[in-house]
This record gives C-alpha cells, structure tokens and sequence, in this order.
C-alpha cells in the first residue's frame, strides 16, 4: 500500500513539492482598492498555501515507512492551515477601501 492512484507515493511527494514550489511564486496579491492586511495575514497569504503543499508532501514521504501518527498530524495540520488560509483569503478579499 505504498501507492495512491498506482502511482508510487514518492512520486505524490515530488508533485506536491512541484505545486509548493509554484504557489510559493504564485499567491493573492492584494487589490488596489482594498485595506491593508495585516502582517500575520499576509504572511499566512504569501506562505501558507504553498506550506499545505509542503504537509502533503510530508504525509506522502512518512506514511510509506510506517510513521502513521506523524503522516495523520501532518494531515491534520495541512487540512487546519488550508481552512486559514481560506478563510483570511476571503475575509480580507471583501474589505474594500471606502471613499
């Protein structure tokens, strides 16, 4: 049960490292008409999806040697940063400049 999708699970691992890799040049760049975010949101904005990616790879690399904990907190983390990110993603999306 190394393979998902008969693929190998080291393979999973360097296409998640490739989708890290370009959402790291890749993220939501605030608008013009919008607030300025704060720093905690946008370094969640800059670094976080790229850093769900990074966990999946994670997942991909433990699970196959038995580390079935470490490859389930790794999940875990990657599913809670996904929801932040959304989340700041669509909250500070909305709030536009007034005037």
């Amino acid at each position: 049960m190394n393979t998902f999708l008969d693929i190998p699970l080291f393979i999973w691992a360097l296409i998640c490292l490739a989708i890290a890799l370009v959402y790291y040049y890749v993220w939501p760049k605030p608008k013009k008409n919008t607030l300025p975010r704060p720093r905690w949101a946008r370094a969640l904005l800059r670094y976080g999806h790229s850093l769900v990616w990074v966990l999946f790879g994670g997942v991909c690399l433990v699970w196959p040697i038995g580390a079935t904990l470490l490859a389930q907190a790794l999940g875990l983390l990657a599913l809670l940063l996904y929801a932040a990110f959304m989340g700041t993603m669509v909250w500070y999306s909305r709030r536009v400049k007034s005037g």
